[in-house]
């Protein structure tokens, strides 16, 4: 089971604390289910890095695909976009971890709950080629 934690980049030492325990629980549970799970990272700053620590921390191999130019690029020269799609193909579910943001739509819900940033971008390419996704509570901003 290959499971994509994405989601916000600045987040607070007590909503670190959050992500942590809620990341530890997900992945406690398919640890239960399924003798193989994979965490399926972007490597950036924030949710990611939480989620590569916590899955060392319990043994749990890791895929990390960085960007490998820091813009959002067209998809397909290695940028953010195409780093989120690769992730959205390869993970058999994802969690999302967004930032609340009211002054744009999110991509995935077309609401103003939460950030339209890269996480929420990446659950829904995952949506759109069937994975399962589920968004977890916005951080506040």
């Amino acid at each position: 089971m290959k499971i994509a934690i994405v989601g916000a980049v600045l987040i607070t030492p007590e909503e670190e604390k959050n992500i942590r325990q809620s990341i530890k629980t997900i992945l406690s549970s398919y640890m239960v289910k399924n003798d193989t799970t994979i965490v399926v990272s972007g490597g950036a700053d924030g949710v990611d890095t939480i989620a590569e620590e916590i899955a060392k921390e319990f043994g749990l191999e890791t895929e990390i695909y960085p960007a490998k130019i820091l813009e959002w690029g067209n998809g397909h020269d290695g940028g953010f976009k195409d780093r989120n799609t690769k992730m959205a193909e390869v993970c058999d579910v994802l969690y999302c971890f967004p930032r609340i943001r009211k002054d744009k739509d999110c991509y995935h819900c077309n609401t103003s709950e939460h950030q339209a940033g890269g996480g929420c971008w990446t659950a829904k390419k995952a949506k759109e080629k069937g994975k399962l996704i589920s968004i977890i509570q916005p951080i506040k901003g």
